[in-house]
Order: structure tokens, then C-alpha cells, then sequence
């Protein structure tokens, strides 16, 4: 295939021509002639095609008195000797793939070396001696290599502020500088950092920062260069976004230079080949989570301020404004139920046994009491309404508190007298709450267990005192459910995944799904010793006129009657829970008290994840302080500001945590497409078209629910076989097709 030639004004054979790209007449250009280039195949040269400056490219051929080189791009060009400024002995240079990486190095050494010249001149200036530049080589890198001489050109072949130019050599003499005098470099220093920028050609910008990003190393990058990789970077972080971040961006006066910067990275201009540059240049990985990047939450580590305000609570005694008020309650058993993997241990669980025969248990919940250690001015609480609430994406747990004060301060640490806020209460044989409760601040000594070990406790009926215990608990909790599912309370019965990956930095990440039920004896016991805090929080508020957050939630939409025989037609399982679900109405949050008929409770104040949620840490500085006979930190109209910040930054969160979600589930459906596992077993739980041929699936080993082609109407309930088509998370793209209905 015959070589394309462009813009050096050449044709084939050396002869002056038109450009075969433009068609129009191209003058060379005469570049100095500093060295006399003997140019062979492989050697490496930096040649002037046109009036934009200079380029590096590796000699392929000569064409006569020409020479065809080759640039990092690969496009060929065809140039005379004068067009050539510097060669450099062979490199192995052969191909593009090795110029770029060649030039990257080139570029980071003379980058590394440009502090040294003012040393260099400082020893040499008074000597009135020339230096060559295989001289400055061996000094700035101790060797005169290609590479080196490269680097060194790099730096002198501008204005330099410490060398110049001596007078032209005679014909194949070597380059050759002397040192400026005091004076001169004085002013040129002055002038170098002003003009520095400005006398740098376009060319030698975007070349730069194409090789950077190619070889991912920012340090070559200049100011200007960072703004136009920050144009890239805020592309990127457009896809994917329900709010285009794209919008207006064409009109940057960055985007010019970005655009033909993705352009020689032979990537898309696109929000799509911005993400493959940030990757490229190493600021993000393969599966970085976009969603996590554009919010309010990045970067998730804590500032340096907080951190320092931590180290300060952690060596330094506070003293506990509450201690003669505690309650000790240690010679109650106190059961902190979690998963085996949970860090946060934010609440725990007792049960007092009545001293007289026939009279009811107290039940107990302690809540740890992290404003022990803080006031409501201090950087860790501030930064902790802030970020609102704990995050738990199946990559990384971004928690509101920094983990070292929470494993170590906060939580009810396992064996350990720790300072709690405790309500204890009575259930009525109807399931109702007793009047007469009580909250006190209080110690306690918790001990941690399982959800599966409490619940293989109760199932074994060993007769020991945490059997009693807990047999208690779970008749006081069912009492309690019996009671709120009479009030209106709604209980749906799905499955809950759990996705973790491992790996996720890298390219081939490994997710993990682990599903399992919230119905057992263990998760009813503590939903319904939550609730029963919530509410008589909720109650001991409302009385004492203390601004917190209420939560409620207005009763389901009636469904229409055509829904409401669908409904009665579904067989009980998820089909059925999902379509009741599709009548619930969210929650809402607010300082006034009222009714969340979801859960059956005339008023419902969450207060036991304080760690965790930042209305219930504000609900503990309230209650605390009205206990002590203090004024309530927080006023009405201070809570509804606050609550008002928290409710938007928890909807951005849930949306964070639902699209990673969404990501790493086609991702596993991805990888089980690649490994040949394209099958996969469901029930339709909804519709997504009015023809009913687009439909929504909850597949069996993910719990949760995709869209699915079928060629023919299914009911709600029907159990069908998908074939995944493809799985594209990046996109948020999946196909599939029902092939088989199972029943």
C-alpha cells in the first residue's frame, strides 16, 4: 500500500508539491541546524513539518535527499535535513507504540531535570566555558544516551533562561551553549513563568498531554494542560448523569484542545471516550463508580480537620456531663444482634424479668451514646449532618463518622462497660406499649451475636437463660406485631440480596450475591424492639415539646378495580408483595408528629442508629439535654432547616446506593453471560409496556428485578426461564427473552 505523506509539502522523491491531505501548496519551513542529522532507520529525530514547532518521530525510510519519519500518532511524513533540529543515536524506536512510550519518557526526564540547570549554572557561570550537549546529558542524567540527548533538547531548544545557543557550528560539529550572565538570567527568570506557556506551541501542548494520558503520569502536566484534563474529566462524569453534565461544556475554551486531545487518543468525543481517557491516565479505574463521583460525597475520606479534631477526642479525658445521672444497667444480659460482618454496633437489646409472679417483663433497648464525646459545634458532628447518613455500596462502606472513633469510642463495644441511652418499656397482653416507660442514659455490658445464632438458640430449646431471654422477647415481639398488623401496619415478605465485591479496582472484579430472608424469628424480634423505641421516642417528644424528626407515611392508594382483581388473582410470593408495594406512598419526615400507617404507629421517632443516621443523632443531643434539665440545643425552626438538608442528601444517597446496585448486578449478569451461564429462572412481578410483552422480572438467584421480551402475554406470578442476551453496566443496558414459561 502506497504511504500517505502529509504536510511537509513534499511529494514522493523530495520533489515540492501540494499536500495530499488539504491540496494546497506547503512552503518548508527551515528548522536550526544544530546537529547534522545522519539520519538512519530507528534513529529517533525532532523535526519541524510545518510553522507549529516541533514533533518527535522515528525514521522509516529515506526518500532521496528526504526522509520518511513517522510520528506517535503514525502518520507519515516526508521531510528534507532542514526540516530535521535534532537526531538522536538508534533507540529501538520501530513502531508508534514505542514513540509514545520513547516520548513520555522524554518528556518526564526533562521534567525531572529542569531544576538542576540553575545549579548547574550557578558552578559554571563565572568560568566563561562552552558546554556541549552531550556535556549537559551526562551531568543533568550521568549518561549521553538517545533517550538523554532527547531530554536535554527538550529543555535548551527554547529560550533557556541559563544557556544559549552558541554561534552556528560549522558543518556536523555537535551542539554547543554558553552560560548567560547574571543580569540576563535574571530577567529572563522574571519573564520565563509569565511567557512560558505563551511561547509554547499548541502542538507541543496536545502532544504532551497525549502522551501523559497515555502513559498515565500527570507530573509532566502543566496548569494550562490540568484545565483541559479537567474538561475531560467533567465529560466524563456526564455519562450516565439523569442531569447532563455535557450541557454547555462545547462552549468551554478548554473543549478545543480537549477535543483534539481525545481525538489522538483515537477515542470518541464523547462522554463515553472521556471516561476511557480518565482511565488511560489513571485518575479513574475500570469500573469506577461515576455515581459516587459527581455527588456531594466525594472524596469520601474525612478532612484532615476532622481527622485531627479525632486524634484529639482520642488521647485526650472527657468528661461525661451525664455521668451521675447513668443508669447501671450491667446486670442486665444486653444482646447486640447483627450480622457476623458488622462494625457499627449501634443497639442492643435486654429484657428485665418482672420481680412478682404474673407481672410483665421490662423490655430494654440501649442505643449507643456517641454525643458523649461530642458537642453540637464540633468538626466531626457537623461533617456528620453533612454527610447525613452510613453508605453501603457492595464496593466500600462510606460511614458518617470516621471508622477508628466509631470501632473504638462509639459503639457498644462487645464485654465492655460502655455509656448507652437506654428506653425500657411494658407490652400489653394486646401488643400495646405501657404507659409507663422510661429513658435514662445509662452503662451497660453488651455482648454480640447473630442473627442466625438467635435464631438456631430459639430453635433449640435448650432451657439455659439466653433461650429464656430470647422466648421471651419473641412472644413480647410477636404480641407486638399482632397488635400493629390490627392498627394498619404493612409487612412485605422479599427476599433481601446482599452484593460484595472483591477485587473492584481491577479488571476482572469478583461479585458475590448472598441472599437472605427478614422474616425470621431473629429480624422480628429486632424490627419490633426498634419500632417500640421509635415510638415511645416519638411519644416521650411529642409530650415534652422537643423538636426532632418524626417519620409518617400516608395510607396506600386505594388500586383501581381492574388492579384490584389483578391483585386478588396473585399467587402469594413476591409477585403479590410487589404489587401491594406499587400502592405504598413514601415516607416523609417533618418536626410535627403524625400517623406512618405502613408500620401501624400513630407517631414514630427513629432515634436507635445514631452512628449511622444523622436525625437520629440529633434526636440523642435533644433528649439528652432535655434529661439533664438543659436547653434543647436545637430549636423548631434549626430542626427543620436540618431536616430539610438531611432528607435531599439521603435521596441522592439512595439513589447512589440503588444505581451501584444496578451496576454490579449486570455486571454479574455479564460475567455469568461470558461463562456460558445465560439462563436464568424468575416470576413476573410486573409489566413495562401496555401490550404486557415487556415485563418485569424478579430473578430467583439475584432477588431482584430486571426487564424481559416476550413474545406472548404472561400473568403476574408465572415463573418463567430468561436467556440474557447482554449485560452492559456501563450503559445501564440489559436484554433478555423469555424462552420457556416454567408453569
Amino acid at each position: 500500500m502506497e504511504a500517505l505523506f502529509v504536510q511537509s509539502g513534499l511529494k514522493p522523491g523530495g520533489q515540492r508539491g501540494f499536500d495530499r491531505t488539504s491540496s494546497r501548496v506547503c512552503k518548508s519551513q527551515g528548522a536550526p541546524f544544530w546537529k547534522k542529522p545522519e539520519c538512519n532507520r530507528g534513529d529517533t529525530v525532532s523535526f519541524s513539518p510545518m510553522k507549529n514547532g516541533n514533533m518527535l518521530g522515528f525514521v522509516e525510510d529515506s526518500k532521496g535527499s528526504a526522509f520518511a519519519v513517522v510520528d506517535a500518532r503514525g502518520t507519515k511524513f516526508l521531510v528534507t535535513q532542514k526540516q530535521i533540529s535534532f537526531s538522536g543515536p538508534d533507540s529501538d524506536v520501530s513502531n508508534p507504540e514505542d514513540l509514545q512510550t520513547f516520548r513520555s519518557r522524554v518528556l518526564k526526564l526533562a521534567s525531572t531535570a529542569s531544576s538542576k540547570l540553575p545549579s548547574l549554572w550557578k558552578e559554571r557561570r563565572d568560568k566563561d566555558a562552552a558546554i556541549s550537549i552531550e556535556e549537559l546529558a551526562v551531568y543533568l542524567f550521568q549518561s549521553s544516551g538517545s533517550l538523554e540527548l532527547h531530554a536535554v533538547f527538550e529543555l535548551v531548544r527554547d529560550n533557556n533562561p541559563y544557556l544559549k545557543k552558541k554561534s552556528r557550528q560549522k558543518k556536523g560539529g555537535e551542539l554547543v551553549f554558553t552560560f548567560r550572565p547574571e543580569s540576563q538570567v535574571r530577567e529572563l527568570e522574571i519573564l520565563s513563568q509569565n511567557s512560558l506557556e505563551r511561547s509554547e506551541t499548541r502542538e507541543m501542548r496536545l502532544a504532551r498531554m497525549e502522551s501523559s494520558i497515555r502513559g498515565g503520569d500527570e507530573s509532566m502536566l502543566s496548569d494550562q494542560d490540568r484545565e483541559v484534563v479537567a474538561f475531560i474529566e467533567t465529560l466524563s462524569l456526564s455519562m450516565g448523569a439523569r442531569m447532563p453534565l455535557q450541557k454547555g461544556l462545547d462552549k468551554s475554551r478548554n473543549s478545543q484542545d480537549a477535543f483534539e486531545v481525545m481525538s489522538r487518543l483515537k477515542v470518541e468525543k464523547t462522554p463515553q471516550g472521556a471516561f476511557q481517557a480518565m482511565v488511560m491516565l489513571g485518575r479513574f479505574k475500570k469500573h469506577e463508580n461515576l455515581h459516587l463521583r459527581r455527588s456531594f460525597l466525594h472524596p469520601v475520606e474525612f478532612s484532615s480537620e476532622v481527622m485531627e479534631e479525632l486524634k484529639k477526642k482520642q488521647s485526650h479525658e472527657f468528661v461525661d456531663v451525664d455521668k451521675k445521672r447513668r443508669r447501671d444497667l450491667t446486670h442486665l444480659a444486653c444482646y447486640g444482634i447483627d450480622t457476623s460482618d458488622a462494625v457499627e454496633v449501634d443497639d442492643a437489646i435486654s429484657i428485665e424479668h418482672g420481680s412478682e409472679p404474673g407481672e410483665p417483663p421490662t423490655l430494654w433497648v440501649h442505643i449507643a451514646d456517641p454525643t458523649r464525646w461530642l458537642d453540637t459545634t464540633d468538626q466531626l458532628t457537623r461533617e456528620a449532618l453533612r454527610r447525613s447518613c452510613s453508605v453501603y455500596l457492595p464496593t466500600e462502606d462510606i460511614p458518617m463518622f470516621p471508622m477508628p472513633i466509631v470501632e473504638s469510642m462509639f459503639s457498644l463495644l462487645a464485654k465492655e462497660t460502655t455509656e448507652a441511652l437506654s428506653i425500657g418499656f411494658q407490652v400489653n397482653e394486646d401488643g400495646r406499649i405501657d404507659e409507663d416507660y422510661e429513658i435514662c442514659t445509662s452503662l451497660v455490658s453488651t455482648q454480640k451475636i447473630t442473627y442466625d445464632d438467635v435464631d438456631a438458640l430459639l430453635e433449640s430449646a435448650d432451657g439455659d437463660q439466653a433461650w429464656k431471654d430470647f422466648h421471651d422477647l419473641e412472644v413480647a415481639c410477636r404480641q407486638r406485631r399482632a397488635w400493629r398488623t390490627g392498627q394498619g401496619a404493612f409487612t412485605v415478605e422479599l427476599e433481601n440480596p446482599k452484593l460484595r465485591v472483591e477485587g473492584f479496582n481491577g479488571e476482572n472484579p469478583k461479585v458475590s450475591i448472598e441472599i437472605s430472608r427478614m422474616d425470621t424469628l431473629a429480624w422480628n424480634i429486632v424490627e419490633e424492639m426498634m419500632l417500640a423505641a421509635g415510638e415511645v421516642a416519638g411519644r416521650f417528644c411529642k409530650k415534652n415539646r422537643i423538636p426532632v424528626a418524626f417519620r409518617s407515611q400516608l395510607p396506600p392508594k386505594e388500586p383501581q378495580q381492574s388492579e384490584d382483581a389483578e391483585a386478588n388473582s396473585i399467587p402469594e410470593g413476591c409477585a403479590k408483595s410487589v404489587a401491594l408495594l406499587r400502592l405504598m406512598r413514601p415516607s416523609e419526615i417533618d418536626v410535627r408528629p403524625a400517623r406512618h400507617s405502613g408500620i401501624g404507629l400513630d407517631l414514630y421517632s427513629q432515634v436507635t442508629s445514631p452512628i449511622r443516621r444523622a436525625t437520629d443523632l440529633l434526636a440523642h443531643f435533644q433528649i439528652k439535654a432535655f434529661l439533664r434539665g438543659d436547653k434543647v440545643p436545637f430549636s423548631t425552626a434549626n430542626m427543620e432547616n436540618y431536616l430539610m438538608d438531611i432528607t435531599q442528601a439521603v435521596k441522592q444517597i439512595r439513589g447512589i446506593e440503588n444505581r451501584t446496585k444496578r451496576y454490579w448486578t449486570l455486571e454479574r449478569l455479564r460475567q455469568d453471560e461470558m461463562e456460558g451461564k445465560s439462563f436464568q429462572e424468575g416470576v413476573v412481578v410486573g409489566y413495562r409496556s401496555e401490550d404486557k410483552l415487556i415485563i418485569i422480572v424478579m430473578l430467583d438467584s439475584y432477588a431482584t428485578q430486571i426487564n424481559a421480551r416476550t413474545l406472548f402475554a404472561l400473568p403476574l406470578g408465572t415463573r418463567v426461564l430468561l436467556e440474557i442476551l447482554s449485560a452492559e453496566p456501563r450503559s445501564n443496558n440489559l436484554k433478555a427473552f423469555v424462552r420457556k414459561r416454567l408453569q
